[in-house]
């Protein structure tokens, strides 16, 4: 099994589990994997090297076309050769190296290197994945030996019941090899740059602990390590022999503490003593103190689980030592060695070691505490008895790391409350301000530890006991006396403890603070610069000043509206923050180094605060105008009145930074450093957290400053400032995107890649053209690869990997050559203008995003990853500079994009849960939209590509012939229907994803389907589906199943061998019960006129059949078979008529415009079939029919805003009078005739509006009219007729006029000839002839026409003639 597949499986079942068990089934998942994945773990113990016989089979080995074998060969020998592996496993490596590097090519280098990436990457992953085993299955608890869920008993991989004690014994061993290991993933060489000295260490620690949890672990009835005696006795000489070497001594000394823990835990006691006597000879506490917990590779470890567990076994050590007698005994000896001291010693005493290691210990894992009676009793009597000035200092140091929370605190208070301690302590307060200029050393220290107890209490104690108003006074009395700075950081410290207590304490403070300042101006401010230039100084330590920044910080920080008096008191501190504490730190000594960068992130806190508290931009001052809700002008001025000490510090800092002074300096000199400086420095000195800090304070001021908009201007200059600059000196904060440490620096230093490359041109020009250009792409493919690995939830816009999705995202339509094309990789100096991808550098964010998809591991953690890159996919498809590219790596051999994605992400069911369902359909969405955009433009290069695109409609809308098996796009529409469940589920993502599939349908409707071979079936299917699934949907989602249906219903006219099943007229109707808009009616309407067309097209007789059938039989079955469906569907129509007509005629009647011209439509279709006239009757009985004559005499022509589309309905109209009589000839004639059509068409007067496009299909009505003239014999109803016939020309006459002199459509022309000549004889006024008359300038015209007329009426005499003969006869 692979080593991305086991960890998918690790993560899915023990990282992802929200604290749950694993279910069964992934029990059993895991347990599968991990019995695939025993090799690799094997091969991490025992791997085979280089052998002679292997390297002889390497010419029967086939090697890859992309290279001669020679290169290949040399490749692989050089290979085994470095790494000293066997030359097998070294063609496997360059085999996926190949693999790899297929679509972008690579120099035979490039793929070595890449093969020996692939290495270390293998043999890391599988560490990792034994490591998250190790850590969360069958997990030993810290206080017992078991867990309250775990049971004495296991199942091991083969079903046998095995003791619980054992598998973790086993565990432990496997550990071991683990730590031992992790030295060997690296060669030797390059020990070094991994972490130097630190690594080495914390290796060191690993396998100290691997040999303390063996020892301690166990309950004390029971130990997990059961040793014979032989073995005890030779291990225990091994452990008391010394030697010379500090640092080993040191880590000898805590196994020998083990050994004495493990020694009172089994009650094995025999060489307790000479142990315990020897670890407090070599003061073993003191290395524990300085030498591991007091180290940058412990305090600086990242890994929170080992640090936890290493602290949970060092409190096991320290309660195994305090809880036996003898142990004890030992303690209360040294205990009274430390009080006869005359502090003679060379070193410190094991005594005040051992105190400072228990506070150390149980400082930030308070949680040991809970319950520790054991503990709690020494501490009580370490207290006991008289102390000396060394030990009463030592034993309330400790007290106060103990006192760190409220249960902690309590206990601790408690204590020097029984002993008399606190309120002597308070009670002395003013003597020792009186006494200061004569306090001695060891006076100030107690005091200096009662204040930090006093913090502590005030922090997390119960402050009902405390009279805190009471306390303030006092320390700020000592603050203002002569007291030692370790003194004044101190009582500035407890100070700021009160802050946090109430607000009106917190006033106080600020009232103190601001008689200090009002004490003089100069006198305080000098008072300050004395105290940090020439007291501090001298000592090269800062305890006061860094204090004060502190409390000002805690101030600051806690408040929301300074006013005038406070803001003033800001300003004064300001000042001196700004021009003797951060403008002179690079400058100054310091005795340690911490110091240091704790004065600078103090600065910086305090400027950070600043911007942010007085943002003067606009979005600051409009809040407050709304919150004023008063007129513009007065809240402004009030605004800068209130504000105005505030604003000139903000303006303060902006112009130090457009001038390039102090502030900006000195930022950038701590960040100029770089990445890999601050790596190191993290990693190897204490101060690295603080530094850290330092640099993330700093850029998060760049970015505010950058991002005031109101100053628009200040930008633009601060802008001039960091380009007037080394440009190498901005790719260093550009390149804090790889520090991985801290997610705020990587987002920081995004953002100022985003506001760089959107306010400067050709910024990316610069990038191209400077020598970090390749590193800056891997550092951004590297942090987005990373943070989509880490444990934790990527669903916000504070994560790194989204900023860089929504930079890339925002950027693609920027103008070429844009920040996208460069962090994706594209080849941006292509002469031909297409961007092509970079074939010699493969790691990119466009690399890492498709591996991202490809997995699509830990979907609960990534889901707004995941739906980034499906999106950012999209826009660059349909980008015309990426699009030719992006769709030719997408459809590839290597990734396979859609026709995978659709099988796994496109069809899986939803996640139960709602955020995940959401982010999931969210992919889906743009998933479908890749997919739209392939099929609409899939053929534009050539064949390769319309193979491709073939491929994947086949994907998509195969199996549909296929028996019990559905298609993809209907699976798709499944999941839709599945969200639509869900009540509590968002509707738009639903939408989105179903306007998305409606797309495709649409897209392969109309211009893909002829490829397939089964696409009537497919038509057909999706049809059906979609009007099924339509009572389930919402309004827009049945207008879109609508549209889907009409398109497919659309293109399957042209399928003429396919005869719908009788229930699809069913379904259509069914759809009308749902009706909500005016276009959700028109669409419905429009699907129902397409069936109709539908079936017209398949009952039409005159069809050809393609190629032709010799069979006459055969024909006539299929005529047979029409007929059939015909009178099916009319049998349909009819059974259904009476609630269809009901809302045909209402919509027509009462509806919008739109709604009348289509349910008029629908009529006409519906009176093509009506061979029974059955629809006939139900329009007369119903009084429609006559309506709608009457209406026509309605229309004024008139202008609206609804012009054409009355136009449109009026046509309709006409249609459906047409359609009457033609379809039902004499009988529909004399039933629009017997109500007045003709007088209704005569004065109708939207023909001066809508012109020959209404009046066309007028004349086309008034000529079927025409058939009744013949119809009858009686020659008064002849002449009738033909006199209102005659009439509607009167009324018309000019434009017949135009139709019968001037030159138009044929079709008018003729219509208003037959009329004229059918009704020119019944009337001798006639007004054509006064028309032609009236007409000079057309002799000729005038002349054809007048002989035509006269031959029209003899030749209609003679039949009248004839016909009177006939009946006579």
């Amino acid at each position: 099994m692979s080593s991305n597949r086991l960890r998918k499986v690790i993560s899915a079942t023990l990282l992802c589990g929200g604290g749950s068990s694993p279910t069964p089934s992934e029990r059993r998942e895991l347990n599968e994997a991990l019995n695939e994945s025993i090799t690799s773990f094997q091969s991490l113990l025992a791997f085979t090297g280089p052998s002679d016989s292997s390297r002889a089979e390497l010419d029967e080995i086939e090697m890859p076309d992309s290279l001669n074998n020679d290169e290949d060969i040399e490749m692989v020998l050089d290979m085994s050769d470095e790494l000293h592996l066997n030359v097998t496993h070294c063609v496997r490596l360059i085999q996926s190296a190949h693999l790899e590097w297929a679509s972008i090519g690579g120099a035979p280098q490039d793929i070595l290197k890449h093969a020996i990436r692939l290495w270390f990457k293998e043999r890391r992953e599988i560490l990792e994945d034994l490591y998250t085993l190790l850590r969360e299955l069958n997990r030993e608890e810290p206080a017992d030996l078991v867990g309250p869920h775990s049971e004495p008993c296991v199942l091991d991989s083969s079903g046998v019941l095995v003791r619980r004690e054992d598998v973790l014994s086993l565990e432990k061993l496997i550990l071991g090899h683990c730590l031992c290991l992790s030295t060997l993933v690296v060669g030797s060489n390059c020990l070094s740059y991994l972490g130097h000295r630190t690594t080495r260490h914390q290796v060191a620690v690993s396998l100290l602990f691997s040999i303390v949890i063996a020892f301690v672990s166990g309950s004390p009835n029971a130990s997990i390590v059961t040793l014979e005696d032989s073995f005890k006795n030779e291990f225990h000489e091994i452990v008391m022999a010394t030697g010379c070497d500090p640092n080993v001594e040191g880590f000898i000394g805590c196994i020998r503490l083990a050994w004495a823990a493990h020694m009172i835990v089994t009650q094995d006691l025999d060489h307790l003593d000479s142990c315990l006597e020897l670890v407090f000879q070599k003061n073993v506490f003191q290395f524990i103190s300085d030498g591991i917990l007091g180290t940058a590779a412990y305090q600086n470890h990242d890994d929170e689980d080992m640090s936890y567990i290493y602290n949970i076994y060092f409190g096991k050590l320290i309660t195994c030592l305090v809880s036996h007698p003898l142990s004890l005994q030992r303690v209360r000896q040294s205990k009274d060695m430390a009080i006869t001291s005359q502090g003679r010693e060379t070193g410190p005493l094991p005594f005040l070691s051992l105190l400072g290691l228990v506070g150390k210990i149980y400082e930030k894992n308070q949680e040991l505490l809970s319950g520790n009676y054991v503990l709690w009793t020494f501490v009580n009597m370490v207290g006991e008895g008289s102390l000396n000035f060394q030990t009463r200092v030592a034993f309330l140091n400790m007290l106060s790391s103990l006192a760190s929370s409220q249960e902690s605190t309590s206990k601790v208070f408690e204590l020097l409350r029984w002993r008399d301690e606190f309120e002597t302590f308070f009670a002395h307060l003013t003597s020792y301000h009186a006494r200061f200029l004569q306090l001695a050393e060891e006076e100030g220290k107690e005091l200096a530890s009662y204040l930090n107890i006093l913090q502590k209490v005030v922090e997390h104690g119960n402050l009902l006991e405390l009279n805190s108003f009471a306390y303030v006074e006092p320390l700020f009395k000592l603050l203002l006396s002569g007291a030692p700075p370790y003194v004044k950081g101190a009582l500035l410290g407890a100070i700021k403890a009160f802050v946090h207590v109430s607000p009106v304490l917190k006033d106080e403070i600020w009232e103190k603070l601001e008689e200090y300042g009002k004490s003089g101006y100069m006198l305080r401010v000098y008072d300050m610069q004395f105290e940090l230039n020439e007291v501090e100084a001298m000592i090269q330590n800062y305890p006061s000043t860094i204090s004060f920044l502190d409390l000002l910080n805690t101030l600051l920080l806690e408040e929301r509206d300074l006013d005038c008096l406070k803001q003033s008191c800001v300003a004064i501190f300001f000042w001196f923050i700004y021009n003797d504490v951060f403008r002179l730190f690079p400058q100054r000594a310091y005795t340690d180094p911490f110091q240091k960068w704790q004065l600078v992130v103090a600065c910086l806190q305090h400027f950070h605060t600043i911007l942010r508290l007085y943002d003067i931009s606009e979005e600051g001052i409009n809040s407050d105008l709304v919150n004023s809700q008063r007129s513009t002008v007065i809240p402004i001025v009030e605004f800068l009145e209130k504000n105005i000490i505030g604003f000139l510090l903000f303006y303060m800092l902006l112009q130090d930074f457009t001038s390039g002074n102090t502030v900006f300096q000195n930022i950038m000199c701590i960040l100029l450093p770089g990445v890999n400086e601050l790596m190191s420095e993290r990693t190897n000195q204490l101060y690295g957290k603080l530094l850290e800090k330092a640099v993330q304070l700093s850029m998060e001021i760049i970015v505010l400053v950058l991002e005031k908009d109101l100053l628009a201007v200040y930008q633009w200059r601060l802008l001039e400032v960091m380009l007037s600059l080394d440009f190498n000196q901005i790719l260093a904060l550009l390149e804090y995107v790889g520090y991985y440490f801290e997610p705020q620096i990587q987002l920081c230093s995004i953002k100022i890649m985003s506001i760089l490359s959107s306010r400067v041109d050709g910024f990316v020009e610069l990038l191209l053209r400077s020598n970090a250009a390749i590193s800056l792409i891997g550092k951004y493919a590297a942090c987005l690869e990373l943070r989509s690995e880490v444990c934790k939830s990527l669903d916000d816009a504070s994560e790194p990997a989204i900023l860089i999705m929504k930079l890339l995202e925002d950027n693609i339509s920027q103008p070429a050559p844009n920040i996208t094309h460069f962090l994706l990789h594209f080849d941006l100096e292509s002469p031909t203008g297409q961007f092509v991808l970079q074939p010699k550098f493969p790691h990119s964010c466009l690399k890492v995003i498709l591996e991202i998809l490809d997995k699509l591991s830990k979907p609960k953690v990534n889901m707004s990853l995941h739906e980034s890159g499906f999106k950012l996919l999209y826009k660059l498809c349909s980008d015309a500079k990426t699009h030719d590219s992006m769709m030719k790596l997408l459809r590839g051999k290597e990734y396979l994009f859609f026709a995978k994605h659709l099988d796994t992400i496109g069809v899986c069911p939803l996640p139960e849960e709602h955020s995940l369902c959401i982010s999931s359909l969210h992919q889906r969405t743009w998933l479908l939209k890749l997919l739209a955009v392939e099929l609409y433009v899939g053929d534009v290069n050539g064949s390769t590509d319309l193979e491709a695109c073939d491929s994947i409609l086949e994907h998509l809308f195969g199996h549909a012939n296929v028996e019990n098996t559905k298609s993809k796009v209907l699976e798709l529409l499944e999941i839709v229907q599945s969200g639509l469940r869900d009540t509590s589920m968002d509707v738009n993502a639903n939408l989105d994803m179903f306007k998305a599939w409606s797309d495709i349908i649409e897209i392969s409707a109309l211009r893909r389907i002829s490829s397939l071979g089964q696409r009537t079936e497919v038509l057909y299917q999706i049809i059906v589906v979609t009007l099924t699934t339509y009572p389930a949907c919402n309004d827009k989602m049945r207008e879109g199943l609508c549209r889907v249906a009409l398109t497919c219903m659309i293109k399957l006219r042209d399928e003429r061998f396919l005869f719908p099943d009788d229930d699809l007229l069913k379904h259509i109707l069914k759809i009308f019960e749902h009706r909500s808009s005016e276009s959700l009616i028109v669409r419905q309407y429009g699907l129902l006129l397409s069936f109709f067309q539908y079936c017209q097209n398949a009952l039409d007789p005159d069809i050809e059949i393609d190629p032709p059938d010799p069979d006459r039989l055969m024909n006539q079955e299929r005529a047979d078979a029409l007929a059939e469906f015909a009178l099916t569907n009319f049998s349909i129509l009819r059974k259904e008529a009476q609630p269809i007509l009901d809302l045909v005629i209402s919509d027509a009647s009462q509806g919008s415009e739109k709604m009348k011209t289509m349910s008029l439509y629908v009529l006409d279709a519906l009176l093509i079939v009506d061979d029974e006239k059955y629809f006939l009757q139900k329009l007369q009985t119903t009084g429609f029919l006559r309506n709608c004559i009457e209406s026509l005499s309605d229309q004024e022509g008139g202008y609206s805003r609804e012009l054409m589309q009355q136009a449109r309905t009026l046509e309709a109209k006409l249609a459906v009078l047409l359609r009457i009589s033609h379809t039902y000839g004499t009988i529909g004639a004399q039933v629009l005739f017997s109500m007045d059509i003709l007088q209704h068409c005569a004065s109708c007067r939207a023909m001066s509006i809508f012109g020959m496009t209404t009046f066309t299909p007028m004349l086309r009505l008034v000529f079927s009219l025409l058939v009744l003239i013949d119809r009858y014999d009686i020659l008064e109803v002849k002449n009738n007729i033909a006199w209102e016939v005659a009439n509607f020309v009167k009324c018309h006459n000019s434009i017949f006029d135009d139709l019968l002199w001037e030159e138009g459509d044929e079709e008018p022309r003729e219509l208003a000839r037959s009329i004229v000549s059918k009704v020119w004889r019944f009337d001798s006024a006639f007004p054509c002839q006064e028309a032609v008359a009236a007409s000079p300038s057309s002799p000729q015209k005038y002349s054809i026409f007048f002989i035509c007329c006269i031959v029209v009426m003899i030749f209609y005499f003679l039949l009248d003639l004839l016909h009177c003969i006939f009946y006579s006869v």
